[in-house]
């Protein structure tokens, strides 16, 4: 041992680290100002639950690519504590990690390389190996999709918790204090697990690789390191935990597995994608983000890919007994991709990233037969591949720099992808002038995909968006609720084309279909109100609201409308308290601040606090007839306020002649405060002429004009209107006697 440890040379080894550091460095440095792509929408710029360290621990939704990862939570709370949202603090700490995996697979292969057993044979080039096989399996192009796109650390977590497992315990092996390296070992494990569920395997190729390189059997190995391998795979029950968690699903996830996927089905696309990664690994052209979802249509199809596969898992479990070390490498690969390539997944067959550490093994074995056929062809083989990858991945991670970049180069290579081509017209939507793209692209999306549900939705709210072409916008939404009947956006805005068309029952169906499956929706509910009202169903719009405001108690616009709605069937005792709810949610609620400043003068309570609430209203909407006359009201009943009361009805009936009340008002303030009859004459003449039915009205005018021996004519008549109206009007008959009288 003494002699293994003396062929160590640590400077070169951290000369060979520092190259290897500078050269990701190099490759990745234009990657970190990349955007935000795809699932980091939802996971990074949308979602709140990395926000504080504290909520790392909630388990988020089963959608979310950090489900049942608590390392890559932590991860992006970390990140967001040092530089909120900047996209490029994410890319760097990608960098970091990548790095730190790349140095964790160098130490692995340099002491791989020295181990007695092989070191007369790799030693005196183990560092120059290493930094080969750690360079083209950093530079490589496949871990673009790992490193660029930032939500997919979680593969690179993964990947160093990976590396570093492997190195910890094959460092032990040279320590005199091995348990301290075998208990960082664990840890290590134990982390991956928290990371990504592929770090399954873990356990188990490290038990093959003591097994393999070190004990020369299972029973040696575990009897030899008992309390370590108890404690290695005892980290299987953390991960266990965490899938249990989310009821055993990642349905939804890119890459996820789903428990709802077809077995059999989706085993078979897995020889295509297990041969299109092999392919990758040595010519990696073309690179392509998303895949999308596709099935073969039977067993046949698969067969030229399964018989390059299948020759090659054969090939690794022969090779585990009769040449060991070459079955070690090739189980290592195909443990790797055993997740994801047995458990069906619902959104991508073939996912690049998949390979992150699956290209390890591959590599370290093409770098060891090279070697051992030419020693310096093989050095020279790994340099020259480092350099081309690096250019490669240069290259590929302008495609990151924005969402568009990234899928107009999917569509280009995967034109018959419906997501790639509905994700490139989402993208064009936020463009501006480019709907006309995004149309035939989410065109494009339904004809490949007929079921695409979310396809024909955006496909109808850009055509809905052009006055010609609603019929097409109509039939799309009710195709997107065809094939997913819970689609709670889709029913609100079908119902709001129908609404727009006079179709209000139609409308009101889908309305209440939208909020039936989405109880959140607010606008929703609010439309399903209007609706409602429209419909002449008053009772219903208030109980919908009421509905509304159970669901959102904080919601102000729900408060201030159920008020409103209240106030507007007299159910004024009622209405106060949510028109109060409203305000205090929303300080700037002008309707509701108008509104509860009327009911309280209609119920004449709270006077001053009315007044001023109405003065604001006023200062709000100055050309508001209705709250310069309700403001009026207010002064009128504070009993001190005439002539600002006479004030606000005159600007009342200027801003709106035809408001009876208005002239009614102030026609009876001026005459409390000994105005010009005339005006008075004129304003009551107005009222009764704009509002006839009302008797007290035309009560009051007879009264004035009966002063007059010329207008006693018209008085007279006025007074009979208002008998017609009410034969027991108080004074009316009085008033008819002495007009009677007097004509005689």
């Amino acid at each position: 041992m003494n002699g293994f440890l003396q062929t160590v040379s640590l400077p070169r080894s951290i000369l060979a680290a520092v190259v290897l550091v500078g050269a990701i460095a190099a490759a990745y440095f234009n990657s970190l100002h990349g955007a935000f792509v795809w699932d980091d929408i939802p996971t990074i710029v949308d979602s709140t639950s990395f926000e504080h360290l504290a909520s790392v621990l909630n388990r988020p939704a089963a959608v979310n690519t950090t489900s049942g990862r608590p390392l890559v939570s932590l991860s992006l709370a970390i990140n967001y504590a040092l530089g909120g949202r900047n996209p490029v603090g994410f890319h760097i700490f990608n960098v970091l990690v990548h790095m730190a995996a790349a140095l964790a697979l160098f130490g692995f292969v340099r002491r791989l390389a020295l181990l007695p057993r092989w070191a007369g044979r790799f030693g005196p080039h183990a560092t120059g190996l290493a930094l080969g096989v750690a360079a083209v399996w950093a530079l490589h192009p496949l871990q673009t999709q790992a490193v660029a796109y930032v939500i997919q650390r979680a593969e690179s977590l993964m990947g160093l918790c990976y590396f570093l497992t492997l190195w910890l315990f094959l460092r032990s092996v040279e320590s005199p204090r091995p348990g301290l390296w075998r208990m960082l070992a664990v840890v290590a494990c134990a982390l991956g697990m928290t990371a990504k569920e592929v770090m399954v395997s873990a356990p188990v190729v490290v038990l093959l690789f003591d097994r393999t390189f070190l004990a020369g059997s299972f029973r040696r190995a575990v009897a030899s390191k008992r309390l370590f391998y108890g404690a290695l795979f005892g980290t299987w029950l953390i991960l266990f935990w965490l899938v249990v968690s989310l009821g055993g699903n990642r349905d939804g996830s890119t890459g996820g597995f789903s428990a709802h996927a077809a077995w059999v089905p989706y085993w078979l696309t897995q020889f295509p994608a297990i041969a299109t990664y092999l392919k990758l690994t040595f010519f990696p052209h073309p690179l392509i983000f998303q895949y999308g979802a596709f099935w073969l249509p039977n067993a046949a199809a698969a067969l030229p890919a399964a018989l390059v596969v299948v020759p090659l898992l054969g090939l690794a479990v022969v090779a585990l007994f009769r040449w060991p070390a070459i079955g070690f490498f090739g189980f290592w690969f195909f443990s790797i991709l055993a997740v994801t390539s047995l458990v069906p997944g619902t959104v991508d067959m073939i996912v690049e990233h998949r390979m992150y550490v699956a290209l390890a093994p591959l590599w370290i074995l093409v770098a060891a037969g090279l070697y051992q056929w030419r020693q310096r062809l093989a050095l020279l083989v790994l340099g020259t591949a480092a350099l081309a990858f690096a250019a490669v991945t240069v290259a590929r991670n302008r495609d990151y720099r924005s969402e568009l970049s990234l899928w107009t180069d999917n569509v280009a290579k995967r034109p018959d992808n419906a997501l790639s081509r509905y994700n490139l017209a989402v993208t064009l939507l936020r463009e501006p002038g480019r709907a006309a793209e995004a149309q035939a692209q989410f065109e494009a999306a339904v004809k490949l995909a007929p079921d695409f549900g979310a396809a024909h939705y955006n496909l109808a709210c850009v055509l809905a968006q052009q006055p010609d072409q609603v019929d097409r916008a109509i039939a799309h939404y009710e195709e997107a609720i065809r094939i997913t009947p819970g689609y709670a956006q889709a029913h609100n805005n079908l119902a709001v084309l129908l609404h727009q068309r006079g179709q209000l029952e139609q409308a009101c169906r889908h309305f209440q279909a939208a909020v039936q499956c989405d109880p959140a929706n607010r606008v929703a509910w609010l439309n399903l109100v209007q609706v409602l009202e429209e419909l002449a169903r008053s009772d219903d719009a208030i109980d919908a609201c009421a509905a509304l405001v159970r669901t959102h108690p904080d919601f102000a616009n729900g408060q201030a409308k159920l008020g409103i709605l209240l106030a507007t069937r007299q159910r004024l005792v009622e209405a106060i308290p949510h028109l109060e709810a409203a305000l205090r949610l929303d300080p700037a609620q002008s309707a509701a601040r108008f509104c509860l400043g009327t009911v309280l003068v209609q119920r004449g309570e709270r006077l001053p606090e009315a007044t001023a609430l109405l003065e604001e209203a006023v200062r709000q909407r100055p050309d508001s007839a209705s709250a310069h006359f309700n403001l009026g009201t207010a002064y009128l009943a504070s009993g001190n306020h005439l002539q600002d009361a006479i004030a606000q009805f005159t600007a009342a009936v200027q801003l709106d002649p035809q408001f009876a009340d208005a002239h009614f008002n102030l026609a009876s303030a001026l005459e409390m405060a000994g105005g010009n009859r005339t005006d008075v004459i004129a304003h009551y003449r107005a009222a009764a002429t704009l509002q006839p039915e009302v008797a007290d009205t035309h009560f009051r005018l007879a009264r004035l004009l009966a002063a007059d021996p010329q207008t006693r004519p018209e008085a007279h008549a006025e007074v009979v209107k208002t008998l017609a109206l009410d034969p027991a009007f108080l004074g009316a008959q009085d008033l008819l006697g002495q007009l009677d009288a007097a004509e005689k």
